[in-house]
C-alpha cells in the first residue's frame, strides 16, 4: 500500500469527500438509525440542545451564509426545494386552521362559499389589526401558527374575502349583503 504525502487539511478533505459520498449511497440506513435513536431518547435533542445553545447559535451564524448561497444561486434545486417545502407547509397550517374555525370541508359562515382560496379568518367582534398588533403577528401563516399555537381560542370564525370586507368596521358578525336583516 502506498502511503501518500499529505497535509492535515487535505487528509480532512478527503475523509469529508468519502464521508460525504458514504452518506449519500446510505440515506435510507442512516435516517432509519436516527429515527429509532430519538424514539429510544426522546429528550436528548433537547437536553443536547439546552447544553449547547451558544454553540448551536454559533454554528447557525456560521452555516446562514453557505444557506442563502445555496437558496440565491440554487445550487443542487435547493431553492426550489425549499419553496415547494414551505408552501406546502404554509398550506397544511392553513387548511387545519380554516378546518377547525369552518369546518371540513371549511366555508364561510355568512355565504357559505367553499373555495379555499377565497377563505380568510375573521375577527368576530372586530379589532383584527390591534389584536395583531398586540401579538406581535402581521398576518397570514404568521397569525394561523399563532391560533394553532393558542389552542384555537374563541372569537373567531370562516368568512370569504367579499363577506370579510363587508362586514369590516360594522361590528356585526355577517355581512350587509348576505344579512341584511342584521342592519336594519
Amino acid at each position: 500500500m502506498r502511503k501518500l504525502n499529505l497535509t492535515k487539511e487535505e487528509w480532512q478533505k478527503r475523509r469529508r469527500e468519502q464521508h460525504r459520498l458514504w452518506s449519500s449511497k446510505h440515506k435510507e440506513q442512516l435516517k432509519e438509525k436516527a429515527v429509532a435513536y430519538r424514539l429510544k431518547h426522546p429528550d436528548y435533542l433537547h437536553n443536547y440542545y439546552l447544553t449547547h445553545k451558544e454553540q448551536a447559535k454559533a454554528r447557525n451564524r456560521r452555516n446562514a451564509a453557505k444557506r442563502k448561497e445555496k437558496f440565491r444561486n440554487n445550487i443542487d434545486g435547493y431553492r426550489d426545494k425549499r419553496l415547494a417545502e414551505s408552501r406546502q407547509s404554509h398550506y397544511r397550517i392553513r387548511l387545519d386552521v380554516l378546518q377547525h374555525y369552518g369546518g371540513n370541508p371549511p366555508k364561510c359562515a355568512c355565504c357559505g362559499e367553499a373555495n379555499l382560496s377565497f377563505l380568510t379568518i375573521d375577527h368576530i367582534n372586530g379589532g383584527g389589526v390591534q389584536h395583531r398588533k398586540t401579538i406581535h403577528v402581521r398576518s397570514g401563516t404568521g397569525f394561523f401558527c399563532w391560533l394553532r399555537r393558542n389552542g384555537y381560542p374563541e372569537g373567531f370564525q370562516v368568512l370569504c374575502f367579499n363577506c370579510n370586507h363587508a362586514k369590516s368596521g360594522s361590528g356585526k358578525r355577517f355581512c350587509p349583503i348576505h344579512h341584511p336583516e342584521e342592519y336594519a
